[in-house]
């Protein structure tokens, strides 16, 4: 077994090789060691990481049961037979459907789409979704002779007895999905999930509406074969990459190899877009446009667009982030999006009040859950327990379980979980307590679940006897502070060009966060008695940097008094038509 370097020893061989690739590269030193802090460390790989292309998206045929999903929609399309998309409920889940249903338009296909309500039905293809479902077609059996293809996406994968209804009820059923499957695949008609056994796809990590854009890639590729479509006739399937970007970042999945490829490219897209929907969903964030560009950037996915989709599905409400996403006029979509901003003001007023609770209940159990956080409240809205259970992780740095009851079942809870970056697998520990579930499924850092009440002691005590593995102590977490000497080199402009290839930032590739020690800072003020605004020297241009610190005016009067150690980002911020270069400040420490 290779034997750890020392660490001396390991700054030293890192400094040769970023410089060499620096040179080989001519960029600037900095830039090679972010790259080399990836795993990045020759010319092929940065040039891949840096400058991605959808010409190296690996083929769609590639994906283990694609050949039979193709088959599949293109007889329902031959036999003129309905087909019906069931989606999920949250962002990637929605862009999946919209996408689908979009793409199955061009073939002059009118798909129905399904999305279960959240509160009512439950996650995925559930018997309850699947019954209202079944319901449904019978409705209109007599425009059909049979009941048709139904084509889930985000989910299936372990709906075993869900889809043994449909097919019992006369359904054809290909489940496209990308979490974790069970135990026992459904016995559908097609199967396509990079992560189910036996499937030799390169990126396994891709996201629901991935794996529907390889999909959408495999059918025009058939369809042309087959002359359905000249060349020419074919859609382009670029404009699919804004929704692609939405749902892949919105689902917290991996940055790298594919799903960079493919975000890249697919904001490159949201910057520019016609899509009514996508428009209206900046303007209601706040993100402006230009001619050409937006300042968009992968966090404002992540923090202003996604949570407004995501809101629809937590409220119960999933058809309004549909509507808005299929919207072909303004007026309608915006209309579709004033009413997701409502409703996004509800979903923020019953997590704030539901957070609260939850952390006042941590602060009482955090000295016997000392590995896995689990928290329960019976009244708790099961809509946005997730995003407080990742907000209460953020507080206490382990992964975070929040339950509460089945407003359908009695005696029976449901649960979000959430890890944190740099634990271990959070699906993989809650697979070693299925003794104790009813049902659980998602990724590796997030996860659903549901139990009889009476087990909640019990799993709370499984949880908490192994190890404590779970704490932020992992090298890629470390991997993310940078060390600099001082603040020229990430000042500098050539740096700054270079910075923005590196661009989506998300898992697996996060943004850097960089240090510079015993600071002085100057001209420091207090704004909205709550952020603290200072600036930095800039040796080289004899200059200063405007630094802002978030949250943190207790700060202001070791500012003004002493050498502090400043952990912050780069932005270039916009001000009055100027950019400038503003350091975004994450913590502030005296200097030793």
């Amino acid at each position: 077994m290779p034997t750890e370097q020392p660490e001396n020893q390991g700054r030293a061989l890192e400094t040769n090789q970023t410089v060499r690739l620096a040179a080989k590269l001519g960029i600037p030193v900095l830039g090679a060691r972010l790259l080399h802090r990836l795993g990045i460390t020759n010319e092929g790989e940065a040039h891949d990481f840096l400058f991605p292309s959808l010409a190296s998206l690996p083929s769609p045929w590639q994906m283990k049961g694609m050949q039979r999903a193709v088959e599949l929609i293109l007889r329902a399309y031959t036999d003129n037979a309905p087909i019906t998309v069931f989606g999920d409920y949250d962002a990637d889940g929605i862009c999946a459907t919209v996408l689908l249903v979009t793409f199955l338009k061009t073939l002059n296909i009118t798909a129905d789409w399904y999305i279960p309500d959240r509160l009512t039905e439950g996650y995925g293809l559930s018997l309850a979704a699947v019954t209202n479902l079944i319901t449904a077609q019978k409705e209109k059996k007599a425009e059909h002779n049979k009941p048709g293809l139904v084509i889930t996406v985000d989910n299936g994968i372990t709906a075993v007895d869900e889809v043994r209804e449909l097919q019992r009820n006369g359904f054809s059923v290909l489940i496209t999905d990308h979490h974790t499957p069970g135990d026992q695949l459904p016995a559908a008609e097609a199967i396509i999930n990079p992560r189910q056994p036996r499937c030799d796809f390169p990126c396994p990590d891709l996201a629901g509406v991935g794996v529907v854009f390889f999909l959408t890639m495999a059918l025009r590729s058939a369809l042309v074969r087959d002359k359905v479509w000249s060349k020419e006739q074919a859609p382009n399937l670029k404009q699919f990459l804004d929704l692609v970007a939405l749902g892949t970042v919105a689902d917290s999945m991996p940055l790298q190899g594919t799903n960079r490829i493919l975000v890249r490219a697919g904001m490159e897209i949201m910057a520019t877009t016609t899509r009514p929907g996508i428009q209206a969903l900046l303007e209601q964030a706040g993100i402006s446009r230009t001619t050409g560009s937006a300042h968009l950037s992968s966090e404002d996915i992540a923090f202003k667009l996604a949570p407004r989709i995501n809101a629809a599905g937590r409220m119960g409400r999933a058809d309004t982030a549909v509507h808005l996403l299929l919207a072909n006029e303004t007026k309608k979509a915006r209309k579709a999006a004033a009413e997701l901003e409502l409703i996004n003001a509800e979903r923020k007023a019953k997590q704030d009040e539901i957070t609260q609770q939850a952390e006042s209940q941590y602060k009482n159990e955090a000295h016997r859950q000392k590995n896995m956080v689990v928290l329960y409240n019976r009244d708790w809205h099961i809509g946005v327990i997730g995003i407080v259970a990742a907000r209460i992780a953020e507080l206490c740095g382990l992964p975070v379980i929040v339950l509460a009851d089945d407003p359908e079942q009695q005696g029976v809870v449901k649960g979000s979980g959430r890890g944190m970056p740099g634990t271990g697998s959070l699906y993989e520990e809650i697979k070693k307590c299925s003794d104790l579930l009813l049902g659980y499924g998602g990724h590796s850092q997030a996860i659903g679940l549901k139990l009889q009440k009476k087990n909640i002691k019990p799993l709370i005590e499984k949880l908490n006897t192994t190890p404590e593995t779970n704490k932020i102590k992992t090298k890629e977490y470390r991997q993310n502070i940078i060390e600099l000497d001082d603040i020229d080199d990430v000042v500098d402009e050539d740096f700054l060009s270079l910075l923005c290839l590196f661009e989506p930032f998300g898992m697996a590739n996060p943004e850097p966060v960089f240090v510079c020690r015993a600071v002085k800072g100057v001209q420091a003020v207090i704004l909205k008695d709550k952020h603290v605004r200072f600036a930095v020297s800039v040796k080289r241009a004899r200059a200063y940097c405007e630094a802002i610190a978030f949250n943190q005016a207790q700060q202001y009067e070791a500012l003004a008094s002493k050498l502090v150690d400043i952990f912050f980002r780069v932005k270039k911020h916009s001000f009055r038509g100027q950019e400038r270069v503003q350091l975004v400040v994450e913590k502030i420490t005296i200097s030793d």
